[in-house]
């Protein structure tokens, strides 16, 4: 009985580190891309991911909510256009 109370126990331990490194991690993209984007406009978002050590689609979706909520702005053509932090 005393295996399976460990194991729990230890399963329970990992579950709460997950969720909280999410959380985190949800917190600080967004804001890592806005500084990125402010100091260097004319990154894409696949350098922009190289740079963050994330997904090209993560910073995708992050930049797509960056954009709704009105605190970036994609301003010229998709090539050789530039990004503005608004916010």
């Amino acid at each position: 009985m005393e295996a399976n109370q460990r194991f729990a126990i230890v399963s329970q331990s990992k579950e709460k580190t997950s969720v909280e490194n999410s959380v985190k991690t949800s917190v600080k993209t967004p804001d890592a891309l806005l500084v990125m984007l402010g100091q260097q406009p004319h990154l894409t978002l696949n350098e922009a991911a190289q740079h963050l050590g994330l997904s090209v689609r993560s910073v995708e979706m992050v930049a797509a909510k960056l954009v709704k909520n009105g605190k970036l702005q994609r301003l010229g053509p998709k090539k050789g256009g530039r990004w503005e932090v608004t916010a």
